[in-house]
């Protein structure tokens, strides 16, 4: 049986656009070629810019009243970051504070209620709270049961304020290896969402020694791994991909066969309705300054070999738009899959 509600999207945010395309532009160009899942992300500290005080209509609002209206979606993913892989990015008076803390607690879902009550984000089916969320807990081991208590907390509160909305929270693929952790972070989860990027060595999302793809052959496995670890849960990517670059060990050719595996690997799992999106990693390459921000912001070395791979995640390129080889094969797919 066809799952009753299957979203495929290619953009996972406005910087993976081509060079001279805007977000009107790269999404008109993205729901003819399929797409009909919109996301988007903002950080805690983003939309609360000071206590009790939302900046809702850039940060939340505009997205679902401007752009969402436009296009024949069936879903609209909103994620909001108080963790985003190894940093907290929460208002900086509540920073260094535990997740049980009475004002983070009171805080966070004074937020949630207050986006809830927007009229617009009732166009919402999904929401997820932090990124990769594994690799901060796995850092700070003892932060686990407060924030999972926190998580508790706001998806009660989402489910009575937003009845309807999927709520969850994101973890790497690596967080398989951590179960005990792992099974904690799902454990109040309506679906389980990865990242997903098969890189040798990587851990917790952003560690790795030459940021090396592995083989294809392990992708199966490594799949079908993310959905006996769901359990009786649909799971979803919030972002999965191959970096095409010679300096990550691989090529377009190599990307493509990716593509396809991923396709081939959960068909199976789409066909029992378990598939709940996939946003993929990503439309365009990112351009070439975002490497340094990025690593900076995340602390970890901007290597050559780490701008490859951000540069070149991408199933077009980001200077001429050029479609590589993945490309043809995603669309094939996602054709089939949404039509």
């Amino acid at each position: 049986m066809k799952s009753k509600f299957l979203s495929v999207v290619l953009i996972t945010a406005a910087l993976s656009q081509p060079k001279g395309m805007n977000l009107f532009q790269s999404t008109d160009f993205l729901t003819k070629n399929g797409m009909n899942l919109f996301p988007y992300a903002q950080n805690w500290d983003e939309i609360e810019t000071s206590p009790g005080q939302y900046a809702l209509q850039g940060t939340v609002i505009n997205p679902l009243t401007l752009l969402v209206p436009r296009y024949p979606l069936k879903g609209v993913l909103l994620v909001i970051k108080m963790i985003d892989t190894n940093t907290r990015t929460m208002p900086s008076d509540l920073q260094n504070k535990p997740f049980d803390d009475p004002e983070v607690r009171q805080r966070f879902l004074a937020m949630l209620h207050a986006i809830a009550q927007e009229p617009s984000t009732k166009k919402l089916t999904h929401i997820l709270l932090g990124n990769e969320v594994d690799a901060y807990v796995s850092a700070h081991p003892k932060e686990l049961n407060a924030f999972v208590g926190l998580l508790k907390e706001s998806f009660d509160q989402l489910h009575r304020d937003l009845p309807g909305v999927k709520v969850g929270t994101i973890t790497t693929f690596d967080a398989l290896n951590h179960p005990q952790i792992f099974q904690r972070l799902i454990e109040y989860s309506d679906f389980v969402d990865y990242t997903y990027y098969p890189i040798n060595g990587l851990s917790g999302g952003l560690f790795s020694k030459g940021w090396q793809m592995r083989p294809i052959a392990d992708v199966a496995t490594d799949l079908h791994a993310m959905a006996k670890a769901a359990g009786h849960k649909p799971f979803s990517f919030t972002e999965i991909g191959y970096s095409a670059s010679s300096l990550n060990n691989s090529s377009e050719d190599k990307q493509a066969e990716f593509v396809q595996t991923v396709f081939d690997t959960l068909e199976t799992y789409h066909q029992q309705n378990r598939i709940a999106f996939i946003s993929w990693s990503s439309f365009s390459d990112m351009p070439p300054e975002f490497c340094n921000g990025y690593a900076y912001a995340q602390g970890i070395d901007n290597s050559k070999e780490f701008c490859a791979f951000l540069g070149n995640l991408g199933l077009r390129t980001y200077e001429d738009n050029r479609a590589r080889k993945a490309w043809s094969i995603f669309v094939t797919n996602v054709g089939k899959w949404t039509k």
